[in-house]
């Protein structure tokens, strides 16, 4: 059998199909290509005639070469494959031609994966998607195949759960090559603009080019982890997609070959290929200055955290995608970042997190059906916690309990106007030993606070913004303190400017106490666990970034420290 192979700066990136036998499908493949090269480019092969303005297709039947707006003609070449339409290119009303001769094609030897492939593809485009389908449903070519290009028609149908459970399949099946270039994340890391001049690889994919396949996956299974849009969902939309642009990428590359007849430079594929597994079928074009891009609105959000592919530990995530950034817009949606708060808390040799969110003045305000789900997951397939709630105002709580570790924490709210969107990496706590909680801001309520996390979490702010003026509650744990010992507290607010506040006045049962930017105060201990609350006045303090500093110590115990960031904004 042979197999064309196509080398990517010292990578071999081999067609996402077997080649057909040369004598089942010969005069087929001659056919399909001949079409391929109609519609998207002249071709030696075929001629025309400037007096007629008609041409001959695959099929022998005539077609209009002219295009004419007033009859509603379309161009054939009006894809993200072929650019806008340009002058004396062939058209037709529909699409219907090219569609029948695939199908006719496609039917006619369904074990040939380049016949059913191109099909597919094309059928996919024109959302001609029941009868691509059909095709799937009836290839013969090799188990592995048939499932990919089934994968590639799921996604096109918005059921990414299911293309999710077949590309597991699939990739299980498939040469390794396959996966190796498919499945790759390492092309979607870092900043890499479609536009330049230079063609070249994205950085991030160039550091990571010499990295032999095991390697690459292994990285890849944790970027897919980190990027899947939605933990409440089955499957992962972001890998699907990226399988979907890289086997649309390899079509795309077999119509380009059957306009030009060589692969090119490498430069070239590589810069298409980039730009296609990044952020998809280019939308928008400057025909004076011949470059290709996609829009914003077709790569709007940026799941894949920024992270370098030698260290994905440290993730960050943003959501909105820049220009430079891989993209994905998923088919729900908008996506909205929405404020929440969470603080960590030990029990016994666990890990308790406590998490709120609110919807109010956020673009999902109101939303009559909005649910929520807490997730946290530790590593792909695994979600030791995941909580649903309805999402109502004024905020939504969870108190999770999980093994002690490090995890992925989730927050997603999904209704009707879209879907609200939270997310960041969870350290753990020392499971022995002196230790603090975080700080838990809550709306202070008097004269009762909360004594334990179960009753902070009830009244936790779904933010870490307050409004300007107001007074703000705060509740922490210390931990591994002897019963009867004396707590030495210190309780400071720095401004992001640099300094402490000019004055900081803490509302401690039974009176005030007053400082320039620091109070302190002492506690009895209560036990292995204990709990401490206190009311801060932000009256003084102006719009702006604050941080929180916690220390809290006991004879022969160094204080342990710690940190809480938050805003104060006018109402």
């Amino acid at each position: 059998m042979l197999l064309t192979v196509i080398a990517v700066a010292g990578l071999t990136l081999p067609p996402p199909r077997p080649a057909p036998a040369a004598d089942d499908s010969l005069d087929a493949i001659r056919r399909v290509g001949l079409l391929l090269r109609q519609r998207y480019g002249r071709d030696p092969w075929w001629g025309w005639s400037q007096g007629s303005g008609r041409q001959t297709d695959a099929l022998g039947r005539r077609f209009e070469w002219i295009c004419d707006a007033d009859r509603d003609d379309v161009c054939f070449a009006g894809d993200p494959d072929a650019g806008k339409c340009p002058n004396l290119v062939q058209c037709h009303p529909t699409p219907n031609r090219l569609v029948e001769v695939l199908e006719e094609a496609a039917g006619k030897y369904p074990d040939s994966g380049w016949l059913t492939g191109q099909a597919i593809y094309i059928l996919g485009k024109l959302d001609f998607l029941p009868e691509a389908m059909d095709i799937v449903d009836a290839c013969r070519a090799e188990g592995w195949w048939c499932d990919a290009l089934r994968v590639f028609v799921l996604h096109a149908q918005g059921e990414d759960a299911a293309a999710d459970s077949v590309l597991r399949r699939t990739l299980a099946a498939a040469p390794d090559s396959i996966a190796c270039a498919y499945d790759d994340a390492t092309w979607t890391l870092g900043s890499w603009s479609q536009r330049s001049a230079r063609m070249s690889l994205p950085e991030a994919r160039e550091r990571a080019d010499a990295w032999d396949c095991r390697r690459r996956l292994a990285v890849s299974d944790t970027i897919w982890w980190l990027a899947d849009p939605l933990y409440s969902e089955p499957g992962n939309a972001r890998r699907v997609e990226h399988f979907a642009r890289s086997m649309s990428a390899r079509f795309f590359e077999e119509i380009r070959r059957s306009l030009t007849g060589s692969p090119g430079p490498d430069r070239f594929h590589q810069h298409l290929w980039a730009g296609r597994v990044r952020r998809g079928p280019v939308d928008s074009y400057d025909s004076q200055m011949h470059v290709t891009w996609t829009s914003r609105y077709a790569a709007r959000y940026h799941f894949v955290p920024d992270v370098g592919p030698e260290d994905v530990s440290r993730p960050v995530w943003r959501l909105e995608a820049e220009r430079d950034d891989e993209g994905y817009t998923p088919g729900v949606g908008p996506f909205v970042l929405i404020p929440w708060q969470l603080a960590r808390f030990r029990a016994g040799d666990s890990l308790r997190v406590a998490a709120a969110t609110r919807l109010a003045d956020t673009p999902l305000e109101g939303a009559l059906d909005a649910e929520a789900a807490f997730i946290l997951t530790d590593g792909p397939d695994s979600m030791p916690v995941k909580m649903v709630a309805e999402a109502r105002e004024p905020r939504t709580r969870f108190l999770a309990q999980a093994p002690a570790g490090r995890y992925v924490a989730g927050l997603e709210v999904v209704t009707t106007k879209g879907v609200g969107w939270a997310r960041r990496v969870v350290d753990p706590l020392r499971t022995a030993g002196p230790e603090l909680s975080d700080l838990l801001l809550y709306e202070p309520e008097a004269p009762e606070r909360p004594m334990g996390d179960l009753a902070a979490t009830a009244a936790m702010l779904g933010s870490t913004t307050v409004a300007r003026g107001s007074a703000l509650g705060l509740y922490w744990e210390t931990y591994g303190a002897p019963e009867g010992v004396t707590l030495r507290i210190d309780l400071s607010i720095e401004r992001d400017s640099g300094g402490l506040v000019d004055r900081l006045r803490g509302l401690l049962p039974g009176g005030g106490e007053e400082g320039r930017g620091r109070i302190t105060w002492t506690e009895e201990a209560s036990g292995d666990t204990h709990s401490s609350s206190i009311a801060v006045d932000l009256g003084d303090l102006g719009d702006g970034a604050y941080t929180l500093v916690l220390r809290v110590g006991w004879a022969g115990q160094t204080p342990v420290e710690r940190r809480r960031e938050f805003r104060v904004e006018s109402d």
